[in-house]
């Protein structure tokens, strides 16, 4: 046994392996064998386990099955398992204005199944680019508008560098036109400038005044810096750059927003931003509905977010501006303008942490925070670094799906992978990623499933078509079968013309609907029971029968040997009401008799001539067949012998003739009585007399058949039974207890008259013994008397 103690891991392992083996089989199993995989196509689509076995023969028919369990029961030539097909639909090589490659991609796959393929994307430098714009115009950033209108030369140089199809937009802020976000006392002094601006003309606060469309006409861009950068004046130090961008964002068209451009968005400003329910303070209470409301302002020539609108709409929120960003695709640089990021005084409550927070919570991989020197000097290297950064981050945008699980992983060319994607990529380079995409489980639509998966900052996009539909190679190949009654057979199943129908076309007629019983249910409640392939026939549960399954045989009588006695006997009829209708008996051709056809009028038969209770046909009305239970006889006329009422000298001469026999079985066994058959039991035969050999319990009653077939039967005699083995042995014991008693008795009786003796002797003993007083030697008086030799008695004295 030792030899085996090191394998009892492996045995052990070995077995568990085997147990969840099965149990994952059962489960598959389960899921395979579902009622509504009926064809090929259903089945191979419920799970990446189940294959269908187009196999037709007298024993297996077509059906789903767990593809370990098919690889037992069926052969391997008639199993369906299609495999994943990945097809590129379109596919143009990578170029300056063709970033991702393939553009198109068609996958046929099932539940559990998974389709892989590559895809590459590419950086340019002649993509094309659009730039907004979009400055907080308050008083406290002059001297940054002032650096942005001088430098707007080399802006423009720098945006036609990086890009040479390139656009610029410009557009600005200041807070909703209400208090408390902008002063209750006049926004400007008497004489035009701002209230905290002494040099500068001040205009009417505005939430977003949308100032230059998209181009690249830099004349356009340089006179906008020249002419329409007035600053105006708030009251607090958040101003409405989320309204500023969440129009901006929706409003597409009159930005000028490019479908096939890379978008960025530069918020310049020095303070914070309101965000929803901050408009709660001004009586704004209205949720931002996520609409365009830019609207044209002859005054001002511009596009502006009004008052009636901007005073009447909350601010947006983060969630709204997250999925805003992420839909158009927009790379947001929140430029921090006039930032100490030393200075941690809440004199300039927002720092550039709080926008790096604002960013991480849009959760917006394009959007980033950038810190602009004093007055905004570095805005050039500004804009060229972000840009780098945001054309480097190749990111997948994943859609969620329900069933469809999607996985993006870089495989060549990237040094810094991301989960979905990769950054800082060079421009001009192109790295290769590996896309795995897997149904989860069937999905609840047969038709294609489009997803889009596409990279937000280079607004290009690969399509995924999903067709969920398998199609197994059985189905291409029909052909008429013999076991489809010579109808067309397509994946082992059978497809019937008009004029049949049928699991095996084996149905013709017209009948469309299962029968119904009299409570006007069909089948009488069995639905189940009843299909087209089963010809609109009720296959009634046990005990029903009936073309509606109308008729419980429970309800005819039932006898020893079954419904309506079996069978053979009867059956159970429920024409008019449920009652046993009898057959007709072999031998006698009379009905079986009594209400569970259990009277058998055969007995009356006389097998050696094959009369009824007769030497002729007219005996047949001999036999009668009554009571309770019922049991068939012939009644005999008092000239014949019963049970078949033959006459009585032929029943002697049988008896005579059987007697030998009966004396042989009577002493020794049956099969040494040379010539003679006997029999079990005394049907059909007639009594003959007592055969006596030895004591009484050996006496039999012989019998013998029309056939002379001998039957012996034990006579019940009344003997002497003999003392009983009980009262003697109770007997004996009673015996032996009283012979023990009587010892008992007698030895006690003798120890009494011994110690009566001793007695006796001891009393005459006891009187004559000497009882004289005897003195101890030893023995000294406790008394002693001594004299004082100076004692003198009165007398004495007084004579002296």
């Amino acid at each position: 046994m030792d030899r085996w103690r090191p394998h009892r891991g492996v045995i052990l392992h070995t077995v568990l392996f085997v147990g969840l083996l099965m149990m994952k089989v059962g489960r598959t199993s389960s899921l395979c064998n579902d009622t509504t995989n009926d064809n090929c196509a259903t089945c191979v689509s419920s799970g990446v386990n189940c294959v269908w076995c187009s196999q037709r023969t007298a024993n297996i028919k077509p059906s789903c099955m767990d593809r370990a369990v098919a690889n037992v029961l069926c052969n391997l030539s008639y199993v369906e398992d299609p495999p994943v097909v990945v097809e590129v639909l379109a596919k143009e090589n990578l170029s300056e204005s063709v970033l991702i490659s393939p553009q198109s991609v068609y996958l046929n796959l099932r539940s559990g199944q998974q389709a892989v393929f590559n895809v590459s994307v590419r950086t340019s430098r002649t993509y094309p680019l659009d730039f907004y714009f979009m400055m907080d115009l308050t008083g406290s950033l002059q001297y940054d508008v002032d650096t942005v209108r001088s430098s707007g030369i080399d802006i423009a140089n720098l945006l036609k560098n990086i890009s040479q199809n390139y656009k610029v937009g410009f557009g600005s802020f200041v807070d909703k036109p209400v208090p408390p976000f902008v002063a209750n006392i006049p926004y400007r002094l008497p004489n035009g400038k701002c209230y905290n601006d002494n040099e500068n003309s001040c205009i009417e606060p505005y939430a977003y005044r949308h100032i230059l469309q998209m181009t690249n006409v830099t004349e356009e861009f340089l006179n906008v810096l020249d002419t329409k950068l007035n600053l105006s004046s708030a009251a607090e130090n958040q101003q409405s750059g989320t309204d500023a961008l969440a129009q901006a964002i929706l409003c597409k068209s009159i930005v000028g927003w490019r479908e096939e451009a890379f978008r960025m968005l530069m918020l310049i400003s020095d303070n914070a931003v309101h965000f929803a329910g901050d408009g709660k303070v001004g009586g704004v209470v209205v949720p931002f509905d996520g609409q365009c409301h830019l609207e044209w302002n002859n005054a001002t020539d511009t596009y502006d977010y009004l008052p009636k609108y901007s005073t009447f709409y909350d601010f947006p929120s983060v969630a709204q501006l997250k999925s805003l960003i992420a839909d158009i695709g927009v790379s947001v640089i929140f430029g921090i303008a006039g930032a100490d990021t030393n200075n941690t005084s809440l004199g300039n409550f927002f720092f550039p942490d709080v926008y790096k927070a604002f960013a991480k919570v849009m959760d917006i991989p394009e959007s980033s925070v950038a810190i602009l020197s004093k007055n905004s000097t570095n805005i050039l290297q500004v804009i060229n670094d972000q840009y780098l950064k945001a054309i480097g981050l190749i990111k997948f945008s994943i859609p969620e799906v329900n069933g469809v699980k999607i996985t993006v992983d870089p495989i060549l060319g990237c040094n810094s992978p991301l989960p979905t994607g990769c950054k800082d990529v060079s421009l001009e380079k192109e790295v290769v990623f590996r896309v795995t995409v897997g149904l989860t489980h069937s999905l609840p639509t047969t038709q294609n499933i489009t997803i889009p998966l596409r990279i937000p900052a280079l607004a290009q996009q690969i399509t995924i078509n999903i067709n969920p539909n398998v199609r197994c190679a059985c189905e291409s190949k029909p052909e008429a079968s013999s076991l489809c009654n010579n109808q067309t057979q397509v994946c082992g199943l059978c497809q019937c013309n008009a004029s049949r129908y049928g699991l095996s076309c084996q149905c013709s007629g017209q009948q469309t609907e299962c029968p119904r019983g009299v409570s006007g249910k069909y089948c009488s409640g069995f639905p189940d029971s009843c299909s087209r392939e089963s010809c609109y026939k009720c296959q009634c549960p046990d005990n029903y029968f009936g073309d509606a399954c109308e008729c419980d045989s429970k309800k005819c009588l039932i006898s020893s040997l079954g419904i309506c006695s079996g069978v053979s006997n009867g059956v159970c009829s429920c024409s008019g009401n449920v009652a046993c209708s009898c057959k007709r008996a072999p031998l006698s051709n009379i009905t079986y008799m009594g209400p569970a056809c259990n009277c058998d009028p055969d007995v009356c038969v006389n097998r050696e001539t094959n009369f009824t209770c007769s030497d002729s046909s007219i005996g047949s009305t001999l036999c009668r067949c009554t009571g309770s239970p019922c049991s068939c006889s012939c009644s005999c006329p008092s000239n014949t012998v019963a049970p078949l009422c033959e006459p009585q000298e032929r029943v002697n001469t049988r008896c005579n003739d059987a007697k030998p026999c009966a004396e042989c079985g009577s002493t020794k066994a049956q099969a040494d009585c040379k010539g003679c058959v006997f029999i079990s039991n005394d049907n059909q035969a007639y009594e003959c007399g007592l055969i006596v050999s030895g004591t009484c319990t050996d006496s039999y009653r012989y019998y013998v058949d029309t056939q002379n077939r001998v039957y012996l039967k034990r006579n019940t005699v009344t003997c002497d039974p003999g003392p009983s083995p009980i009262i003697i042995a109770f007997s004996v014991l009673g015996a032996i207890i009283a012979l023990g008693l009587i010892f008992l008795i007698i030895a006690k009786i003798i120890l009494i008259c011994l110690d009566q003796v001793e007695f006796k002797k001891f009393t005459s003993q006891l009187e004559g013994a000497d009882w004289a007083p005897r003195s101890n030697p030893l023995y000294m008086s406790p008394e002693q008397n001594y004299t004082n030799v100076l004692y003198r008695k009165r007398s004495f004295r007084g004579s002296k």
